[in-house]
């Protein structure tokens, strides 16, 4: 690989790894053939729940005298594009020939894998045309049809600037898979004019998803969309723009922060609970992980709001303790969280009665408990559970509780420039 490669690779993972943090990217993932040659499944691969997105990354140095008009040019980086799309499809016949068996994700974990863990596989390529001093004149060359399909995976072509300005409004894994779910339904399906920018694209998902999803529902020939909307957007939303960015370094943190947390359980020695994956180990880090990663960043920030809350609340309540359930629409998982003033012991045991609690009375599929301490405890710990496919002998007792202590869910949809505009009307009412 070129010194030119393995710098665009390294800048596209730190991209990858900032966005849907390291637990979740694998860079690199090698395998042997039948023929004993070694082979790489994907640059990166990005991997959540049943799904697998593999990245491919290119890049081309030009000078000064880069006309991006000539055919010539246009064919030679079209076929370095058509080359890394051909190579999409190597992670997916990698574990389909059960050659790749085992994925390391970027803080160094191991784990099994096989073909029956992924039920969708998406691609990405990443071009950067590397200009002299980088300008952002490589918008000139505008991709014309920036999606392909390969061995029935759907391929998603950008260039790096516009992966990085993605990246920067799409940064959980379940955002960027909604957008390219509507970008295959719209540039996939020819639905847009051929030198549409991305971000003009983006700009329209972004700021008006509903009406986008009502105009594919009609299923129309041709979205038209206003040159310039990206700036449009950025201008005009400035200030909804710096709320959004307390909203996702405040509360939207959270769910990060305790992703990190449940990595640093790794080795260490608990207790097990009957029906919980062994904690410590990394089967249960793997687990719990994986089921925070599939959530939203609007969900991360209501979640991580009601997790500042109940620390703050757990510090005067006369129980000695304080928690909430919560669950994201469209997800099956019910995230338990308590906080507590009471012993370490204490505190694990009524995490787990809750959690169970919780996990009878919504009749839910899975449960993940978390626990920690109050918020001006001077020493903080955590615990981590998670409940599936578990029988409990009194489960009639569990559910009395449950209704005793639960009230009915009534999550609703909510959108984050929803959040951004109650948080602008709550400091406008606070001045």
């Amino acid at each position: 690989m070129s010194d030119l490669g393995k710098k665009t690779e390294d800048a596209v993972q730190e991209i990858c790894a900032r966005s849907f943090l390291a637990d979740f990217v694998a860079r690199s993932p090698d395998f042997t053939t039948e023929a004993g040659h070694h082979r790489e499944a994907g640059d990166l691969l990005i991997h959540l729940g049943k799904t697998l997105i593999a990245l491919q990354v290119r890049a081309k140095e030009v000078d000064e005298t880069f006309d991006p008009s000539d055919e010539t040019t246009r064919k030679r980086v079209e076929r370095r594009i058509m080359h890394a799309v051909e190579q999409v499809k190597t992670a997916k016949r990698a574990l389909e020939g059960n050659m790749l068996t085992v994925l390391q994700n970027l803080r160094g974990v191991s784990w099994p894998v096989c073909a029956a863990d992924f039920e969708t596989h998406i691609g990405i390529v990443v071009f950067d045309l590397v200009r002299p001093e980088r300008l952002t004149r490589e918008q000139e060359l505008v991709l014309s049809n920036g999606y392909a399909e390969v061995r029935g995976i759907p391929v998603h072509i950008f260039f790096r600037i516009d992966f990085e300005a993605l990246l920067q409004e799409l940064d959980t894994i379940p955002d960027l898979i909604e957008y390219l779910q509507v970008r295959s339904q719209i540039v996939g399906k020819g639905k847009m004019f051929s030198l549409t920018r991305e971000l003009d694209l983006l700009a329209l998902v972004v700021t008006d998803f509903p009406t986008v999803k009502k105009y594919l529902s009609r299923n129309l020939d041709l979205f038209s969309i206003e040159p310039g909307l990206w700036e449009t957007y950025r201008n005009r939303f400035a200030k909804e723009y710096e709320t959004r960015r307390l909203l996702r370094e405040g509360p939207g943190q959270v769910v990060d922060r305790l992703i990190g947390v449940v990595y640093d359980t790794i080795g260490y020695e608990c207790v097990d609970w009957d029906g919980c994956p062994a904690r410590g180990t990394v089967d249960a880090y793997i687990a719990i992980v994986h089921e925070f990663g599939k959530l939203e960043r609007v969900h991360r920030i209501e979640f991580g709001k009601k997790v500042l809350e109940k620390l703050q609340r757990a510090d005067y309540d006369p129980k000695g303790f304080s928690y909430f359930a919560y669950l994201a629409v469209n997800l099956e998982t019910l995230f338990v969280f308590m906080a507590s003033r009471e012993e370490r012991n204490k505190m694990g045991e009524r995490l787990k009665l809750i959690a169970s609690a919780s996990y009878v009375w919504y009749n839910a599929k899975r449960v993940v408990g978390i626990g920690t301490q109050n918020r001006s405890a001077v020493e903080t710990s955590f615990d981590f559970l998670m409940l599936e496919n578990v029988k409990f002998d009194n489960e009639e007792q569990l559910r009395d509780f449950g209704a005793k202590i639960f009230q009915p869910s009534d999550e609703k949809t909510v959108d984050e420039w929803e959040l951004i505009r109650r948080a602008q009307n709550q400091d406008g009412e606070a001045q």
